[in-house]
C-alpha cells in the first residue's frame, strides 16, 4: 500500500476513534481465514519446524503477533507482554481463554521497577503502537507527513504508570522472541542477556535505527537476516524492511537451505 494511501486512510480514522476496535477485530477474522499473518515476516516460522515451543511476544500491541505466531507455528505456547494497562485487558478478553496463551501486563527492561508509558491520542483516536517511555518518540511521528491537514491542537498524550521486569528475572525457555518496543530494545535485551546466553532464541526485532542493537547482539553471536516472503528465503548479514531476524549458528545451521549468503 503508498505511503499517500495510509496517510489517507490514517487520517479518516481520526475522524472516528471508535473504528479502531472494529478494525482491529477485522483484520483478526480475515487473516484468520486466509492463514496469511498481518506482517510477512511471520511466514518464516514454518521454516524451523518443530512444535510446542514458547514464543514471546515483547510489545503485544492488539495481539497481531499473537494471531500471526498461532497461524505460523505448530501449537505454540506464547507468553505476550503488554505493559499499557488498556491493551493488556483487551488481550486477555480476546486471547486469554485461548490454550497456551498466556498475558502479562507488564513491560521487559534492564530492571525493575516501573515507569512511564506516553501514549498519542488524535481527535481522541489512539495510536497505541506509537505509545514509548520517551514522550517525544511518542508524538513526533504524528505531523503533516503523517496526517492530512494535522493539527498541533488536537494531539495530547497520556501517560500510565507501568511495572517492568527483566526476563531473565522470569526464567523462561524461549524458542522465539518477537521485540517491538519502540526504541526500547536495547534495555530489553540487556536484561534478556542469561536468557540468549543460554537458550539462544530466533529473534524477530523491528529493524533498529542505530547499531547499537546490532552490536549488541554480534556479541552474543546472533547475525541478523533479512526474510524475503516471497522466496520463503533469509538473506544473511542484511536487516529487514520492518523486521530483521536475528540468528545464532545452532538455529541457522538447520535451515541452511532456506538462506542466501
Amino acid at each position: 500500500m503508498k505511503e499517500s494511501t495510509k496517510r489517507l486512510i490514517r487520517t479518516a480514522q481520526t475522524y472516528v476513534p471508535w473504528l479502531a476496535d472494529a478494525k482491529a477485530e477485522f483484520q483478526y477474522r480475515l487473516r484468520s481465514l486466509a492463514r496469511r499473518p498481518f506482517e510477512p515476516d511471520f511466514a518464516a516460522l514454518r521454516l524451523f519446524g518443530g512444535e510446542d515451543r514458547l514464543h514471546l511476544d515483547v510489545g503485544a500491541n492488539r495481539g497481531q503477533s499473537i494471531a500471526a505466531i498461532r497461524l505460523t507455528a505448530r501449537r505454540p505456547r506464547i507468553m505476550s507482554f503488554e505493559p499499557n494497562p488498556v491493551l493488556a485487558a483487551r488481550l486477555v478478553r480476546r486471547f486469554g481463554d485461548l490454550p497456551g496463551v498466556r498475558i502479562e501486563p507488564v513491560g521487559l527492561g534492564d530492571r525493575e521497577g516501573e515507569f512511564e508509558l506516553h501514549i498519542p491520542y488524535y481527535r481522541g483516536y489512539v495510536f497505541d503502537g506509537l505509545a514509548s517511555i520517551d514522550r517525544d518518540a511518542a508524538s513526533s511521528w504524528l505531523s503533516p507527513r503523517t496526517i492530512h491537514g494535522f493539527d498541533p491542537a488536537k494531539l495530547r498524550i497520556e501517560t500510565v504508570r507501568c511495572r517492568v521486569v527483566t526476563l531473565d528475572s522470569l526464567g523462561t525457555e524461549p524458542f522465539f522472541i518477537k521485540l517491538d518496543v519502540q526504541g526500547f530494545e536495547l534495555p530489553v535485551l540487556r536484561g534478556a542477556e542469561e536468557t540468549l546466553r543460554r537458550h539462544r532464541p530466533v529473534l524477530l526485532i523491528e529493524t533498529p535505527d542505530d547499531t547499537a542493537v546490532l552490536d549488541h547482539l554480534a556479541g552474543l553471536g546472533y547475525r541478523p537476516y533479512a526474510f524475503d516472503a516471497r522466496e520463503g528465503r533469509f538473506r544473511a548479514g542484511r536487516t529487514g524492511v520492518l523486521g530483521t531476524f536475528f540468528l545464532t549458528d545452532d538455529k541457522a545451521d538447520p535451515i541452511a537451505r532456506f538462506i542466501d549468503a
